[in-house]
């Protein structure tokens, strides 16, 4: 019953949400806080 619910801390393997202790595979989230991007531009480009 637990296992049916994939957990994203028990299962790396699918990339459902982006853990700060694997390899961000999202560019965009890799983008963010890799490069420092001034505020209007961070918020236009996310909102």
């Amino acid at each position: 019953m637990t296992q049916q619910i994939p957990d994203p801390s028990q299962a790396p393997d699918l990339p459902v949400e982006p853990s700060p202790l694997g390899p961000p595979h999202d560019p965009d989230n890799d983008a963010l806080p890799d490069k420092p991007q001034p505020d209007p531009v961070c918020t236009g480009v996310t909102g």
